[in-house]
Order: C-alpha cells, then structure tokens, then sequence
C-alpha cells in the first residue's frame, strides 16, 4: 500500500495511506485531505496526488509556492516506490510497501538456482560465515587483487563513496574528438529529464551505473527503469555495457544487451529502455592540446603535392556557429585558398598519427585496445577463487544474507571484472541490502514517531479534560506549550486549538445575538406603546394598523404586551365599528331631509374612519349626484334670469348654490365665478 509522510522541521505530523483509484489534495483549506498550516506560500488546493495506470503521480495546482524534487522546481512528477518532494516548510516521503516487496520477490525469482553439486560443496565448505550483521560490508581483500590488471570499482555503498557528479549537457563540445587511439578518452551519457531539460554524466575511469535508485551514478526517476538497471564500463579505453538484469531491459541501437556477456559500445549509439532514450559519446578530452603541440611543417614553395581529382559541382563549407562567413569573389583566389589548407593538414595528420604511434604505453596496462582480462587469463588460484566466491555468493543471497552476498561478488570484481552473470547478482544483492536498510531505519522512525505520538497525545488529552477552564488562547497554548515544542503543527493540537476557537466563536455569536434581542425587545416595547397611545385617544383605525405591526413582527415578549395588544386590537376594531355606523346614520338620515351636502360630510367623516367600507363610498357617491342635478336645476334658472336681464334674480340663484353646494363642486365654482363677475365676493 502506498503512503504519503509528512514532516515539518524534520518531525513526522501526518501519514496518509494512499488508495488507488483515489485523488488527494495537499493545501491550507479545511477540505483538503492533508490539511497544512497557514505558511507563506502555500495555497488552499496547492497539489494533487493521483493514482494513473498503476503509478501515483504528482501534480501542482497552485502559481505560486514552488514543490521542489532533488533541489529543482517541478510542475508534476512520477512518484517512485520511494519518494521524496518539499514544499516549505514541510517535507513529504512517499513509499509504496507493496513496490518494494515486489522488486525483492522479483530478485529473488530472477536468480537462478544452484546446481546440486553447487548446493553440496556450499554445505560442505567449511568457510565461517563473514558476518551476521546482515548490513556489514566486508573489508577483507583477495591476497591474488594485485593480480588483476582491472581496477577496482567504486561502490555506491562503501564508505568511501561519492555522489555522483552530474555536468550540465551544455558544457559538452559537439566537435569530434577522438583522433585514432588515447589513453585520455572519456565517456558521457546525454539523456533528457521528464520536464523536457537536458542532462549528462561525464566519467573517465572505472564504470557508471544507471538506475532509478538514488546510489547509481547516473539516477533517473522514471518508471521504466529498475533500482540499477544496466551498467558501462571502461577497460583499457574499450567502453562495454551490461544489464544488471532489469525489469525491462537494456537495448543498445535496436540490439539486446545480455546480463551476462558485456557489449562494446562505440561514440554515437543510443541506449533505449522502453521508450526512454539515452546517448552515449566517446570524447578525448586532451584533443585541442594535443592538436595546438603538433608542429607544422613549412613545405617549400617548389615543393607541390599533387591533389585529390575534385568532382564536378557546387562546394559546401561548413561554417562553424561562432565563425564569421567570408566572401571571395575571385574564384581562382579561393581555390589558391583551398590547396593551402590542403598542404598544411596533410603533414600534420602524419605527425600527429606518427606521435600517437610512437607514444609509450604507461605500466600496468595491456597496449593492445582491444584487449579485455577474460576469466581464461586467470592463474589457476585466481580461478578457483573466483569461482569459490561465485558459489557462496549465490548461496548468501538465497539465505537473505546481502552484506555477505556483497562482499564475495566484490572478490570477483577485485580480480576480474565479471564472472557470468556476477554483475547482475552483486546489483541484486546490493539492491536487497540497500532495501532491507531504508526498510529497518523506517521501522525505527516509525517506532520514535510512535513514541512522540503517545507523549503529544498525552498532554493533549489531560489538556482537553480541562478545557473549560481556559478563558482564551493564551491559557489553552500555554497548557500545551511542551507538545507545541515537540510538533506545532500536529493534528491533535490542531484540532484542540480548533476546538478552543470555535468555542470563543461561540461566544461571541452568543453576545451577538443577546445584544439583537435586547433591541428587538425594545423596538416592540415602543411600537406597542404607540398603539397603545393611539388607541387611548380614540384613533382606533391608527391604533388597528399599530397594533397588526406590533403582532405580525413576532418581537420577543418578556412583559407580556402581545396578550394585551391582541385584546386592545379586538375592542378597536369594534369601537370603529360603533363609530363608523353612527355616522353613516347620520349621513343616511341628512339626506332623507333632502340635506345633501350634510349628508356628504357626514359619509365622509365615516369615510375616513374605514375607507374601505364600500357601503359608506356608494352610499356617499349616490348623495353627491343627486346634489349636482339640484345644483344643476338652479345654474339653469340662474343663468336663464341673467339672459332676461334679470340679474338679481339670477344674483340670488348663485347665491343659494354656493349655500348647498360643496366648494370642490362644479356648480359651486361656477357660481363664484358669476358672482365676481357682478361684483360680489371681489
């Protein structure tokens, strides 16, 4: 299964177990599944985490806040069985258990089994076990090393070794280097990372292991390639390549590299593993000296050498990227050009082959190239010693004892530089010791982080027993201030500080809404009161509308007024009632004595009591027509006298209007005007 750890200043604060088919975010937001703490650079959804194809990978949400992957900002990132990625202030250790207990039991059915006859003289050897410490390496030497002409390798896991040294490809030359035979020859591997920048590793002597493991010297973190996948190696300036028995496979130019039988590689090739690709150059570092020492020789001007026939045709120069083009626009000076150079670099090439040839061959090494220290070259002792160390070897790694294992394959390898399928034994076996202990040192710092668990838990606990006697944060950070030190940001004091914000949250919505309903209680307490006014002084329509705001508000009632406005209500109601039918009396009784502009005054009085009583507005507009009719019989009469010349006559009529009309009404304003008009009312 695999599982995400995270650390903040090197303590472990939260463990996530991982399930595929499952995505997971990293941030500060309460809804993220690895909830972080509220740290510059960090942001609500910051990453996600992804199971795709049977692989977990990475992938940055957030613009700001960089996660970094072996010192270099990455955007996403394939996450290997054993991991590790920061985002400031924390760190995260991905492992995936169920990966490693596969890649051991894979090992261990990928070697092939002993011989019976192997079996019985292993048994019967009466050589004492190395050590049992599984994770010791041993440091005897064979007495037959300085035999060897080989050198002896260097060790991912000996105490003496360094980190791989990876160069920047843009320091590589592109220029061809390798003039003939040199003892100064190196090799360089140019591959490409995932996020498309280029890389390469540069050695000179001894061997580089490729590999997805952090111990190779050149590591990959891709997922196709094993812990220590395939292996080059320079022997007397001869580069040769074996698997170190991969999952998948070594390929140099389409062709299968063999786990036993190295294969020359030559400048120019290219090595694929699945889909991934890497080249392979073979340089001389020392060309451009060795070049500028070669002398030139002055030919005489008598002196021509005869030229190579030159074919019909156009002539391509290549200019180099930092050259200047140049232009001749005599033909013929430019072929005098030519034959010059041509007299200068073929003497030279002699030389240089002729001091290359002569060149003495430092001691200890084989003149011959091509030449490789085969098992065949052995003295007999040296034989038997090798194939001794090859049998207990095999014989260790079947009894899980990897630092023995090591130690016997290194024998081998200190005399000569392979035996059958050594190489990619001692790969297994340091691959199995190297797991074995990643696998011991994570149960001792899940045993320390178990321990600091309980003692947080401890005070955390004992602390929440007492929680209610914290007044605020203070007092609650300073009863946990011992775990605090340990972990600041560990869940169980997260979420006891969690606990004691939300509690003052409480409050303090609490105090809020004591301090709404004391003014809710005194908005009710004055609109009661105003009703209560109205309703004294007989305004009972104003005093209705008060009382139905006052009960419709539903404002609290500690006082009791609600049963009291509701009585108050009802008694209005019916008293407006009283009132409105004692002037609609008098209304209906003014006009049976024919006085309708009483009568009108009267409705309207009863009007304004209860507009919407439709008796009272039909009654009253039923009163006011038969007034205008009157009214109108009289204008006539009035106007019919002033035509006869009787205007005194007429003078009375209009007069007699504006005494039964009302002053909104027609007539009444007519008549006011003819009286101005004679005189009267100016």
């Amino acid at each position: 299964m695999a599982k995400l750890s995270v650390y903040h200043n090197g303590k472990l604060i939260r463990e996530l177990h991982l399930q595929p088919g499952e995505e997971y975010t990293v941030g500060r937001d309460v809804t993220a599944d690895i909830q972080l703490g509220a740290s510059k650079g960090i942001s609500r959804q910051h990453l996600r985490i992804s199971y795709q194809d049977g692989n977990w990978y990475l992938q940055v949400l957030s613009q700001f806040g960089n996660v970094l992957y072996e010192g270099e900002s990455v955007d996403e990132l394939l996450l290997d069985s054993k991991c590790q990625f920061k985002l400031p202030p924390y760190d995260f250790h991905f492992t995936n258990e169920v990966s490693i207990s596969k890649e051991l039991q894979v090992m261990s059915d990928e070697l092939p089994p002993l011989p019976d006859e192997v079996e019985s003289s292993v048994k019967q050897d009466s050589e004492p076990e190395i050590d049992r410490n599984p994770f010791a390496v041993s440091t005897t030497t064979d007495t037959n090393t300085d035999k060897s002409e080989s050198k002896k390798l260097p060790v991912a896991n000996s105490h003496n070794y360094k980190a791989p040294q990876e160069i920047a490809l843009e320091s590589f030359s592109d220029e061809d280097t390798s003039p003939g035979a040199t003892q100064n020859l190196v090799g360089i591997i140019k591959w490409r990372e995932l996020n498309g920048k280029k890389k390469g590793y540069k050695f000179s002597a001894g061997s580089c292991v490729v590999g997805r493991g952090d111990k190779c010297d050149v590591t990959v973190k891709h997922n196709k390639l094993s812990r220590r996948h395939f292996e080059i190696t320079k022997q007397n300036n001869n580069f040769t390549i074996i698997d170190l028995g991969s999952a998948n496979g070594t390929m140099i130019n389409g062709k299968v590299v063999s786990t036993h039988q190295p294969l020359r590689i030559e400048s120019g090739d290219e090595i694929s593993v699945s889909n991934f690709k890497f080249s392979f150059e073979i340089k001389d570092e020392q060309f451009a000296q060795k070049l500028n020492n070669v002398p030139v020789l002055q030919t005489p001007p008598s002196h021509h050498l005869p030229l190579p026939p030159q074919a019909a045709g156009a002539r391509v120069v290549k200019v180099g990227r930092n050259q200047q083009r140049h232009v001749l626009r005599d033909p013929k000076e430019k072929n005098k050009y030519i034959k010059y150079a041509i007299f200068a670099l073929v003497p030279v090439l002699i030389v240089g082959l002729l001091l290359n040839d002569k060149k003495p061959v430092p001691s200890g090494t084989v003149s011959t190239s091509s030449e490789v220290l085969t098992f065949d070259k052995l003295t007999p002792e040296e034989k038997q010693a090798v194939r001794d160390s090859f049998k207990l070897g095999k014989n260790h790694f079947n009894q899980k004892k990897y630092a023995n294992c090591v130690s016997e394959f290194k024998k081998i390898h200190n005399i000569i530089p392979f035996y059958e399928n050594s190489k990619e034994l001692l790969g297994l076996c340091e691959q199995a010791l190297d797991m074995e202990g990643e696998m011991l040192a994570q149960e001792e710092k899940e045993r320390k982080q178990r321990e600091l668990e309980l003692r947080i838990e401890t005070i955390v606990n004992d602390c929440k027993l007492r929680i209610n006697n914290f007044k605020n944060m203070a007092e609650a950070n300073s009863c946990i201030a011992d775990a605090m030190t340990m972990f600041p940001d560990h869940p169980a004091i997260l979420d006891f500080q969690q606990a004691i914000i939300i509690r003052e949250q409480q409050e303090r919505d609490q105090a809020a809404a004591r301090i709404k309903r004391q003014n809710l209680i005194n908005a009710g307490e004055s609109l009661y009161k105003s009703a209560s006014r109205e309703y004294k002084g007989e305004n009972f329509r104003k005093a209705i509308d008060l009382f139905n705001q006052y009960l419709s508000a539903q404002y609290p009632d500690p006082n009791g007024n609600r049963s009291t406005a509701q009585r108050d209500l009802a008694s209005a109601k019916s008293k407006l009632t009283q009132k409105v039918n004692s002037l609609f009396d008098e209304c209906k009784k003014l006009h049976s004595d024919h006085k309708y502009k009483e009568a009108i005054i009267a409705c309207d009085k009863a009007k304004a009591e209860d507009p919407k009583n439709e008796e009272v507005v039909g009654f009253r507009n039923s009163v006011l027509s038969e007034l205008r009719k009157e009214m109108k019989l009289i204008y006539q009469d009035a106007i019919l006298e002033e035509n006869l010349g009787n205007v005194d006559a007429a003078k009375e009529k209009w007069k007699k209007i504006m005494e039964l009309d009302l002053p909104s009404d027609e007539f009444y304003k007519k008549s006011k005007s003819k009286l101005k008009k004679y005189g009267i009312g100016i």
